[in-house]
């Protein structure tokens, strides 16, 4: 929770806002530690991702929902967090998002960070949860999914005929989820998904299915000139999705 340095009642309203988190944690999790900090600072973007690489695994925080002009003229916070952080994963929750228990979607393409994706959410995973692992090709296919838009045409199939580097990735997942026990066999599913364009791809299969609790997903790092040229999947994601997405690097 950050604060502007501009008046002393904005960082009181920072300090109050951390106290609520604090409450708010102790009363569902009464046995975890929560250590209450309101840091000054002039500049909150750098600042919180210094602080962060030095003694954090996972950064929660919300979006303001701006709009794509006044994201390009104001900055986003969520946007240059994800694109500057190097070692902690990023857990963006949209503004007016009720949480509640349902599915992990797991978004897998077969790279490496996709790989510590899965390496995260087996962390974060209860025995009562269930994860649906969703295999990311990015190839045109002669096939259109009823409800969805014709720039992402896509196939879903339980029964590829033709292995790839995702469900193999997935395969591993579900292999290590069943030897450590983490979860029951029904509570784990896979699915293929083809599209001429993975960004929009998975926001419009999110349109189909709401019914997630978050989204699960890595980033490939790119630099600011791929970022403008290829578009990042991840920033596509976290400014169109409804639910919570958290990302690994």
């Amino acid at each position: 929770v950050h604060g502007s340095t501009k008046t002393s009642t904005r960082l009181s309203h920072a300090t109050e806002l951390c106290s609520k988190a604090q409450n708010l944690i102790n009363s569902v999790c009464p046995n975890v530690y929560v250590d209450l900090a309101a840091r000054p600072t002039t500049e909150v973007r750098d600042d919180l991702i210094e602080f962060c690489e030095e003694q954090f695994d996972l950064l929660v925080m919300g979006t303001r929902g701006l709009g794509a002009f006044k994201r390009v003229l104001l900055g986003s916070l969520s946007t240059h967090v994800v694109n500057h952080t190097k070692s902690v994963s990023v857990c963006i929750v949209p503004s007016q998002t009720t949480i509640q228990r349902k599915p992990f979607l797991l978004c897998a393409d077969g790279s490496d960070p996709s790989t510590r994706a899965g390496e995260l959410l087996l962390k974060l995973l209860q025995p009562s949860d269930s994860v649906h692992a969703l295999c990311l090709n990015e190839r045109g296919v002669g096939i259109t999914r009823p409800g969805l838009s014709t720039s992402t045409v896509m196939v879903e199939t339980h029964n590829p005929p033709q292995k790839d580097k995702s469900e193999m990735q997935v395969q591993a997942l579900s292999a290590l989820l069943k030897t450590q026990q983490v979860l029951p066999d029904e509570n784990m599913k896979a699915s293929k998904m083809e599209t001429f364009d993975v960004k929009q791809g998975i926001v419009d299969y999110l349109m189909e299915n709401p019914d997630y609790m978050a989204v699960v997903m890595g980033s490939r790092g790119l630099a600011p000139a791929a970022r403008l040229v290829l578009g990042s999947v991840s920033n596509h994601v976290i400014h169109h999705c409804s639910i919570p997405v958290i990302i690994t690097h």
